[in-house]
């Protein structure tokens, strides 16, 4: 256990402490929680929070005017509770004092060892009193007079600064309510057009969809009918080429049983049914053949007929050789032939259309002469003086020496008195 008779006079450390008496103005203070020492900065925030709210930033400031004097605390009013540290070395020594005073039945050793401790005190002690003396005597330096004008500018330019900045974030409020109604707005615009554009898709997808459809229901129908329309005129072709079939098979067989006029009749009722292009030019060149063959013989039964002075059977079978054939190597003399039977039987208008279908090239001389003297007549008796009167002077001018050349005199001088 340390005593203070243990307790050596030079190892005593002084003990540093700071004085409770205020040397500055105190302030009052703004807040009573959380003061930093700064009057604007305890006023405007607070220290617990990073940036104070907006709308209670002038709350926060005191409306209270400052006042105009402050109450310095005098360095000699010291509080009633603390003591100076030399006051209580003075209390200790003396109660140490009065300690060593008292009777006590310890030993010499112990009274020796307390009457030097109190000697060391009492030797230490003027020497602190007298310090602190002149700490005391020091004049401290009185504090700087606070600028009551410049700190109600800040204060009002912090109010404003306040305002505005509390205008400006409701400001800001309002623009991000607006911004975002406009962006629901847009959006929901957005949405709406892309819906009408996807409804407006799937119609016109439908639609097309629907046309391909009935483009091709179409096509198939038509295809149809015209594959039915095909197969009908197929049959029908069919059925003509069956009975044009049919009926080349009666030709034939009428050919090879020698009716070659029966043949003949009965190709031109079928011919109409022959359909098929080889049958039917196959029967054609086989016809043709037998009607060159009927027409030549024709041709030389009516002049065997005619010869035979038989006008009416030589008629017949030069019209039957015309009928077969027309266009032949003989086919002058056949129309000289059968306009002088038709000539022969009176028949002047059929034995003058003959004739006139006569080239006299194409005739010997005698049959030309007798071509144009009868054409002359036949004409004067159907009383065409002009064409008769033509015919008879051609004849007078070729044939001026034919035994019918005074015949003809007479009969062109008949009829030029006639015309005129």
């Amino acid at each position: 256990m340390n005593n203070l008779n243990e307790i050596h006079p030079g190892k005593l450390k002084r003990k540093s402490k700071k004085s409770t008496a205020p040397s500055v103005v105190d302030l009052p203070a703004v807040n009573d929680h959380n003061s930093t020492g700064n009057l604007l900065g305890d006023v405007l925030f607070d220290s617990g929070d990073a940036l104070p709210a907006a709308s209670s930033l002038l709350d926060n400031i005191p409306q209270d005017p400052i006042p105009e004097e402050v109450s310095l605390k005098s360095p000699d009013s010291t509080p009633s509770q603390s003591s100076s540290p030399l006051d209580q070395l003075h209390v200790s020594i003396k109660n140490d004092a009065d300690e060593n005073t008292a009777p006590n039945d310890d030993s010499p050793r112990e009274s020796i060892a307390q009457r030097e401790s109190v000697a060391s005190r009492e030797s230490i002690a003027p020497h602190k009193l007298q310090k602190k003396q002149n700490k005391q005597k020091t004049p401290e330096p009185e504090p700087a007079p606070l600028d009551l004008d410049r700190l109600r500018e800040l204060l009002a330019q912090s109010r404003d600064i306040n305002q505005k900045c509390l205008d400006s974030l409701n400001q800001l409020q309002n623009t991000n309510i607006q911004n975002q109604k406009r962006y629901a707005l847009n959006l929901c615009i957005a949405f709406t057009i892309l819906a009408v554009l996807t409804v407006i898709g799937v119609i016109i997808g439908v639609n097309m969809r629907n046309d391909a459809k009935a483009t091709d229901l179409k096509y198939k129908q038509e295809t149809y009918a015209n594959a039915i329309k095909a197969k009908t005129i197929l049959e029908d072709e069919f059925e003509k080429e069956k009975r044009g079939s049919a009926a080349a098979l009666e030709v034939y067989q009428k050919i090879e049983e020698g009716l070659f006029e029966e043949s003949i009749e009965k190709y031109t009722q079928v011919i109409d049914l022959l359909t098929h292009p080889a049958e039917r030019a196959l029967l054609e060149a086989k016809i043709d053949d037998i009607r060159w063959k009927l027409a030549e013989n024709a041709y030389h039964d009516g002049v065997m007929l005619y010869n035979a002075s038989n006008y009416e059977q030589a008629r017949d079978a030069f019209y039957k050789s015309l009928s077969y054939k027309e266009n032949t190597a003989y086919a002058p003399r056949l129309n000289y032939y059968y306009a002088m039977s038709l000539y022969q039987l009176s028949d002047f208008e059929g034995a003058r259309r003959y004739f006139s279908k006569i080239n006299p090239s194409d005739l010997s001389p005698e049959m030309d002469a007798f071509t144009r003297y009868y054409r002359g007549i036949c004409a004067e008796n159907l009383g065409d003086e002009t064409e008769a009167y033509e015919q008879f002077d051609q004849f007078l001018k070729k044939y001026r020496y034919h035994r019918l050349a005074d015949e003809a005199e007479k009969h062109r001088a008949k009829v030029g008195s006639a015309r005129k």
